[in-house]
């Protein structure tokens, strides 16, 4: 085998490599899409005790299941939200829109 040719093949897997670890490492948030669930979809996950915590902004919601996957959805004015979250002893936060 052609002695350059060995050392052009060799660097062209060094690069590939170093291609392929840059790209696992860059973006490791698009791993885990965060789940769109819908507002029922969440008070069932609530009352089976699959939510870790929740962040209410407005009337959009984000949070965690136990598991860590991530979620969103939409609340419609629901005064009961709190509450519910404080009893199933979330993690919960409230912020400013």
């Amino acid at each position: 085998m052609n002695p350059h040719f060995r050392n052009l093949a060799l660097w062209a897997i060094i690069g590939l490599l170093v291609v392929a670890l840059v790209m696992l490492f860059q973006q490791p948030g698009q791993r885990t899409p965060i789940r769109d669930i819908s507002y029922s979809e969440l008070l069932t996950q609530i009352d089976q005790s699959r939510v870790h915590d929740v962040t209410i902004a407005g009337n959009e919601i984000v949070g965690h299941f136990n598991d860590n996957r991530p979620f969103t959805t939409y609340a419609p004015d629901d005064a009961n939200l709190v509450p519910l979250a404080g009893e199933e002893h979330l993690d919960q936060r409230q912020t400013e829109q």
